[in-house]
């Protein structure tokens, strides 16, 4: 390895270990996981929310039968305007 390189390693490594260096670094961890948490439980909450809505107004349930509708009652629901 060139003097250079082992120099600028030396440096670094000596600049780490001082407390400015540790505070910044323990600053930037923190900063970056509350970051991913807020974004997550936020992801979470829209989600539930989104969940909860679409069962309170029921426009996303579906009727399923083994039988057919009778005639009557598809124009009773075509008369109603659904």
């Amino acid at each position: 390895m060139s003097t250079l390189s082992r120099l600028a390693r030396r440096q670094l490594r000596t600049q780490l270990r001082t407390t400015e260096w540790r505070a910044l670094l323990l600053a930037s961890w923190i900063a970056i996981v509350l970051t991913t948490l807020l974004t997550l439980l936020g992801d979470r909450l829209e989600r539930g929310l989104l969940r909860e809505s679409a069962a309170l107004l029921g426009a996303d349930l579906i009727l399923t039968s083994s039988r057919p509708l009778p005639p009557e009652r598809l124009q009773q629901i075509a008369a109603s305007g659904a």
